[in-house]
């Protein structure tokens, strides 16, 4: 039950901070393509939505499983988690960015709404260097 709260708060969230920046956006004269929005929106629901789940669930399995663990075991279980959440972003940013691309979306303008977004590292950050096409030594165009 407390996921689904969570949950609920992050959409939440993320829909009042994306009204909050189109309003900015369209105050300062910017347009951005209906193609990027979904993009975008596409990308927090399908890459964002599991990651906090994804996150939590081993912890919270060992929580029901066996209360009685340490420190050390429940740290264990959390780096799990981590492990188990990068992995989801690195396979799906990849699909992600592809999916955006057949769609005719600029790889330039992605790339910065992506990172506005939380769904990107910055170019040349550690962790961007982790998505799954660069690891297997494809350029992402999209």
């Amino acid at each position: 039950m407390v996921m689904a709260y969570i949950v609920a708060f992050m959409a939440v969230t993320y829909l009042v901070l994306s009204i909050i920046e189109r309003r900015q956006e369209r105050a300062l004269g910017i347009v951005r393509s209906k193609e990027l929005r979904r993009a975008i929106w596409a990308g927090i629901f399908w890459i964002n939505g599991p990651v906090l789940p994804l996150l939590l669930i081993p912890l919270i399995l060992l929580r029901h499983f066996a209360p009685d663990s340490g420190v050390l075991v429940s740290s264990c279980f959390l780096l799990l988690g981590f492990l188990i959440a990068w992995a989801w972003w690195s396979v799906n940013v990849s699909l992600w960015r592809r999916w955006a691309k057949r769609r005719g979306v600029d790889s330039e303008q992605l790339q910065d709404q992506g990172q506005s977004s939380s769904l990107l590292w910055p170019k040349g950050h550690f962790f961007e260097r982790t998505e799954y096409d660069r690891l297997r030594g494809k350029k992402n165009d999209a």
